[in-house]
């Protein structure tokens, strides 16, 4: 499974540090296809105008990747995995695409009475 050990080999694979070529601290994957992540940019999320992000309607699995390690330099970056379900996904969208991971909040609970 992705958080138990896939974070240390995508990060390592797709080459993702910081902007100083370290470690980054953090990274996080949303467990989906792109055509369902790409439709919060188009007509399937809701924007807000206070900080210019789009929150999706539809609730995502995500992996977030924390670094093991604080102060690693590459090739020595390990995270530990944790996967978060039920989560609504903040993204920049520009030009009806999701350009930047901004977030992933809990999803509303409902019950029916």
């Amino acid at each position: 499974l992705l958080e138990h050990r896939g974070c240390d080999f995508l990060i390592a694979n797709r080459n993702i540090r910081d902007n100083n070529g370290n470690c980054k601290r953090k990274n996080t994957f949303i467990i989906s296809n792109f055509n369902q992540v790409k439709a919060i940019c188009n007509g399937q999320g809701r924007y807000d105008q206070t900080n210019g992000t789009t929150k999706s309607v539809a609730k995502f699995r995500i992996v977030r990747c924390d670094l093991k390690n604080n102060g690693a330099r590459k090739p020595k970056c390990q995270y530990k995995g944790t996967l978060l379900t039920n989560r609504i996904v903040v993204v920049t969208c520009e030009g009806k695409l999701p350009v930047h991971y901004y977030e992933a909040q809990r999803g509303r609970q409902r019950t029916e009475v």
